[in-house]
Order: structure tokens, then sequence, then C-alpha cells
């Protein structure tokens, strides 16, 4: 596994974060730039009963009694071509553990952007997804302070981009900046499940967009996006088929309400960072709601706080996720054993979305180098509900507590 992680890891870079591509634009001939970014991360994982997952897109996890490479490293390659002053040209590549389990580079970035004035840019291609803070750097490890982005918060936005257009407006407000983004376009990843068959995103339209505003300390943001499913779960479909054959118009009902084809999943977020001196802090929540019961909806959120002591950062974090519980009848009977099998299919689709985690993180940042840092950090997790949306192969009997150290290297080149 080590091997290939070294081997196989592609290219791959992110404009976003902390004045991160400043540093990156190393090769520079007239209008072409290039830069990079890497991770060296490991993770050791003290819980022997589940696999620890960054997000929903990993098909596996960092396991009991080994140092997995896997689940945080990555490096990248990203090209600017700017022949003039309105016109540019990005081409992002980057690899990291997919969902097939290989570490194939892939497109994540690809666009032609136009800026008719200095504050009104339209960008049409594949573009990073950036409707919360930090959304479209998640893969630039050094644009931020900890090993992962808070799991209990982005482990279920397991899509980086999308292939669309946006236009984003800007103004000048008091000390800072107001910009406000529209984007709308289709998804076209691939997503593992933790019940068993990869679900295609392919065809999936996404729309939305933010305000934001940025003055030297602080950074505020809120956003909104809609995203509407082209495909059925290729695993719900025979229970959902054994609804509609029962003829029970209660039961067919239910069928057409848990479908996940042409329903929509809706993101509200707001979040806030400060910055000033040697204190770091950010807070996010989100609300994610569901026109179907199969997703439930859920709140999630977290707050960090570091503190820079010369090259040293040391930080805290607490992030929190819980769902919405349900149950519905769906008009048949236990008695009838066939029934019975086909309620259980029911409840067990419910059940696959609800989740109810927290975590208590806490590490240091150590900045070594100008274009350099090392990250320690050690997570208290404890999962209930139903630990497999963020968790693989979880034990039955476990009691969803588990701790979970990491390493990284982080850096720009």
């Amino acid at each position: 596994m080590r091997r290939e992680v070294l081997f196989c890891l592609g290219l791959g870079l992110s404009q976003a974060g902390l004045g991160v591509a400043d540093e990156l634009r190393v090769v520079d001939e007239g209008s072409l730039t290039i830069g990079g970014f890497g991770t060296i991360g490991g993770a050791y994982n003290a819980n022997a009963e589940a696999e620890f997952l960054r997000d929903r897109s990993q098909p596996e996890g960092a396991a009991d009694g080994r140092f997995d490479l896997g689940l945080d490293s990555r490096l990248g390659v990203q090209v600017n071509w700017r022949p003039n002053e309105p016109l540019e040209g990005v081409l992002q590549l980057v690899a990291k553990r997919r969902y097939d389990g290989t570490y194939r580079p892939q497109v994540s970035w690809a666009f032609l952007g136009y800026a008719f004035d200095p504050d009104i840019r339209l960008r049409v291609g594949r573009l990073g997804y950036d409707v919360y803070l930090m959304s479209d750097s998640r893969d630039v490890g050094y644009s931020y302070l900890w090993v992962r982005p808070p799991v209990d918060y982005f482990g279920q936005v397991t899509f980086s981009y999308l292939d669309g257009l946006d236009l984003t407006v800007s103004r000048v407000l008091g000390d800072g900046v107001l910009k406000g983004k529209l984007f709308a376009g289709l998804l076209n990843e691939t997503h593992t499940s933790p019940q068993g068959p990869n679900y295609e995103m392919e065809g999936t339209t996404l729309w939305g967009g933010y305000l934001d505003y940025q003055d030297p300390h602080w950074q505020m943001r809120v956003g909104v996006g809609v995203m509407r499913r082209k495909h059925e779960f290729e695993l719900y479909a025979p229970v959902l088929d054994a609804l509609r054959g029962t003829g029970v118009p209660e039961a067919v009902a239910l069928a057409d309400e848990l479908t996940l084809a042409e329903k929509s999943l809706q993101f509200l977020s707001a979040g806030i960072v400060y910055d000033a001196g040697p204190l770091q802090s950010q807070f996010q929540l989100r609300y994610l709601w569901s026109d179907t019961p199969s997703y439930a909806d859920n709140v999630a959120g977290y707050w960090s706080l570091g503190y820079r002591l010369g090259r040293w950062t040391p930080y805290v974090v607490y992030s929190r996720i819980k769902s919405e519980h349900r149950h519905l009848d769906t008009g048949l009977p236990d008695s009838n054993p066939d029934y019975a099998a086909i309620n259980d299919g029911v409840e067990q689709i419910l059940q696959a979305s609800q989740v109810d985690q927290d975590t208590l993180s806490l590490g240091a940042r150590f900045d070594f180098a100008r274009n350099a840092a090392l990250k320690l950090q050690v997570d208290w997790v404890h999962s209930r509900d139903n630990p497999s949306l963020l968790w693989l192969d979880p034990d039955p009997d476990w009691d969803g507590r588990a701790t979970l150290f990491s390493a990284a290297l982080d850096f720009v080149f």
C-alpha cells in the first residue's frame, strides 16, 4: 500500500486558501504559470472495530493495526494560462485515494475565465465547489491548520467539482470586499456506498450561490446549494420494486417517496473566520434537507481555535453532526413473512443515512520552512446511531468510540 501511494499519487493544486496560490507559481513562462502542492499523511486508528474514513469518496479507511498512508496523502499540479488581462485558463490535476481504490490522477479543475471588468468574472468548464468556506481547497493541506478538514462537517461533501459555469460579482465595502457568486452545472463523479454498490453521480445537477465578505481580519460567508439526483441507488431498487409489487396503495406511494432519482438535496451554510495576530478561529454551521426520507435531514458544524507561538500553532477543534430519525408506515402487516421482509428493507433504507457523531481534536502545526509544515493530531470520536455513514465495516458490537493518531507533512512547490 505504501509503495502504491508513493508511486501512483498524481498531480493537483488549488488556488484557494491563505495566499497559497502566490507561493505555488514556481515556473513562469510569460503567460504560463505552474505550481504544485502535496501532503504525505498517515493515520493510525487505535480502534479495531471500524475503519475511519476522511469522506465517503474513499473505499477503504484507516483500520486498526497499521499506519494508513492513503487516507490523507495527495499530490498535485496546476497550470494557469493568462494570455491577456481579462482572460485566464486553468488546468488542475489531483490524485488521491479514489472510489475504486486507485490513485489515478483526475482533472479537478479545467476552465476558462473572463473578467468583464475587475469586479465581474465568468468561468466556464470544470470548477471547484466552494459554497462552504474552504470547500474548494480541501486537498491543499498547507492552506489550513489541521491534518484534515473536520470529518463531521465535510465528510458528506464527497463531490469536489462541477462541470458548468459560475459568475462572481465583487464590490469594495468599507475595509473589505463583498463578493457574490452564482453557479450551476453537472456532477459526474462516482462515490462509494457503505451498503455496497457505488453510486453514479453522472448527470446530477447542482446549482446555488453564496455571499462572502472579507476584510483584513474577518471572513464571513452564507451559501446555499441544491443538488438533484439523476439516478436511483442500485441497492434500494429491489425494496422499492417490492413495495410497488404489493399493489397496496400506501406501499406504492411510499416507494415513490423513497426513490432517490429526480429528488433534491438542499444545503444551507454559514461560516465565519477570524485571523489576527497569533489568533485563528473558525466556526461553520450547515443544514441539509432532502425531499425524500431516503436521505435523512441533518445539522453539522464545527469550531476551531488556534494560537501561533513562533513557528508552532497548537489548535483545538470540536465538530458535530446529527440527523433526524424517521419511521414510516408501509401499510404492510408484519404477520405476513413477505411483508415483514419488505418492512425490514424500508427500515434499513431509513437508517442508512442517519448519523450522530462528534469529534474532539487536539493538534499542532509546525511551520519549519517557508513552504512546508508538519502537523500532528489526535482525534477522539464518538459515533452513535449509524456509524456506517462515516465509517467502514463497523462491528455490530462497537460502542462507537475511537481514537485516531495522525501526522502529515504539507508542502507547496
